[in-house]
């Protein structure tokens, strides 16, 4: 599907230049949202197997969900018992909110059930994005700052691979920036036309968000009330509080049905994972820690190439933190300004503290980043413009060759080959390793010819994603003999990946299928 890379391409060329030289902001922004899903859906279709940590476990319980829309599920028919305090061995699946799953399950039942439907829904959601991210541009500043912004998000390294699982959490988190994005545009757009429909979109976006990754879908409320409490004629007119009051309302709506399902057909399950989540501020869970610098590192990976090298370079981070300042002095709707300068204290005072450390977390504001390169790339090119008194099509040919350059480099369209085609020539990656599996996944499957069979002894952790790909029941351990008799004794069809080490009353066993595995 290499078209899909060369035409993602094409409609990025015709963005620039039908921005740069005609200024025609509706025809670039079309090629910006062509360029940006061509190219994510491109990038999603490289990898043909389902990420380890997490996106097997999101993929297979919306594949579940499929069938049973209001019971999320992890194992459909467990064998061994379940315990649902380990999310990743439960029957019930509370441990996310639902909302992006059921995205997945929408993608499936038209595409089918495959990886890249899993991704689909985050690679169409980046495309989108590109519309409100400019429209925050021009509200702040003006068109061309919203453009700027809207082009370089679109190409943002960590983003592409976040959808395609590369990154932990993945899908979720890609959901959940969404909807926190969308819920800040449409505060924007509200303050900039006063028109009060967009307090539903307010509502309803934060409800979604909520729905996704639960009570920090309200951090828009955070930095709104604060910009009102901050305004003095704001803060003595009851009109202020009654509109959000009114989007809190629809945030309600959308986002409250469901917990209260939940509370009372899962309450024992509910409540541990709403404290679980909670723990995540106390405790470094599933050994995500990290020290006080860690979100501020993290920038090397939101805005750049960092990987590996996140905690050696400063400098990402520190010429991120500029360009905000400076957008922040150019944002000349006080009540704007202020709500995003709270926002973004809170969100990394909040993550900083919190225990649990992990890349994506500050995600959910990278659009006041992108912002902010928008904005400084948009004063240098004015600033070079005012000093330097060149023809505008000279200028608009040199800026637009700049563009060019800068969107290469900052695609990392390197990386993504190494860790997505070169890797799958080495054996010895994870890449090869899992692409082979998947593959012996498919076939296993098919050899069994039934949904009735449990298949016993995988690869640590992909027995998740055999039963995404084989409609079976999978473990990655063997039942102790005692097990292995009580589930004869349930007439319990068996089968066994060989590789070699099967206990023997596995091999005496002729009632049972042995199937050679590559591993």
């Amino acid at each position: 599907m290499i078209y899909l890379f060369y035409t993602g391409i094409v409609f990025y060329l015709f963005s620039i230049i039908v921005f740069q030289f005609y200024d025609k902001i509706k025809s670039a922004l079309l090629f910006l949202f062509l360029g940006c899903l061509f190219y994510a859906v491109y990038v999603c279709n490289l990898d043909k197997f389902l990420y380890f940590w997490d996106e097997e476990f999101h993929a297979l319980v919306a594949k579940h969900l499929m069938k049973h829309p209001l019971t999320p599920m992890l194992y459909l028919n467990p064998v061994f018992d379940v315990d649902y305090k380990r999310w990743d061995i439960n029957q019930l699946w509370l441990h996310k909110q639902p909302l992006f799953m059921w995205q997945m399950v929408l993608s499936m039942k038209i595409f089918g059930v495959n990886q890249l439907a899993v991704r689909l829904p985050s690679a169409f959601m980046f495309a989108l994005l590109v519309v409100p991210i400019y429209r925050m541009g021009k509200i702040v500043i003006n068109k061309t700052v919203g453009y700027y912004a809207s082009l370089f998000f679109s190409l943002s390294y960590f983003l592409h691979e976040l959808a395609t699982g590369f990154f932990a959490t993945d899908h979720n988190d890609f959901a959940f920036m969404f909807y926190i994005t969308c819920s800040f545009w449409a505060f924007m757009e509200y303050e900039y036309s006063k028109n009060r429909k967009w307090l539903i979109l307010i509502g309803v976006f934060s409800g979604c968000a909520i729905l996704v990754k639960w009570l920090v879908g309200l951090l828009i409320y955070a930095g709104w009330t604060i910009s009102v409490l901050l305004n003095k004629e704001k803060r003595k007119a009851l009109r202020s509080y009654l509109d959000v009051g009114i989007s809190l309302l629809f945030t309600t709506i959308f986002a409250l049905p469901w917990q209260i399902f939940t509370w009372i057909r899962y309450p024992a399950e509910s409540w541990y994972e709403y404290s679980y989540a909670r723990s995540h501020f106390t405790k470094a869970l599933d050994g995500h820690d990290g020290d006080s610098l860690y979100q501020f590192n993290a920038m090397n990976e939101l805005y750049g190439h960092g990987q590996n090298d996140a905690v050696k370079s400063p400098y990402i981070p520190g010429i991120i933190i500029l360009f905000i300042a400076f957008l922040f002095l150019r944002i000349k709707n006080n009540s704007i300004r202020i709500c995003l300068i709270f926002t973004i204290i809170l969100v990394y005072f909040f993550y900083t503290f919190a225990e649990t450390k992990m890349l994506g977390y500050c995600l959910i504001i990278c659009f006041i980043g992108y912002l902010a390169i928008g904005s400084a790339i948009e004063y240098l090119f004015s600033f070079i413009l005012k000093k330097i008194h060149l023809n505008k099509i000279v200028f608009a040919s040199i800026t637009t060759i700049l563009l060019f350059a800068a969107c290469y480099e900052f695609g990392g369209y390197d990386l993504i080959r190494r860790n997505h085609i070169d890797s799958l020539k080495d054996p010895n990656s994870f890449q090869y390793i899992t692409s082979e599996d998947t593959k012996y996944m498919k076939l296993v499957g098919e050899k069994l010819k039934s949904k009735d069979y449990v298949v016993f002894n995988w690869r640590r952790r992909e027995c998740i994603a055999a039963m995404f790909y084989g409609n079976y029941t999978a473990y990655d351990s063997i039942p102790d003999e005692s097990k292995f008799v009580k589930l004869k004794s349930q007439n319990i069809k068996m089968a066994f990946n060989d590789n070699g080490q099967l206990p023997e009353y596995i091999k005496k066993d002729t009632s049972v299928i042995r199937i050679k595995a590559p591993f």
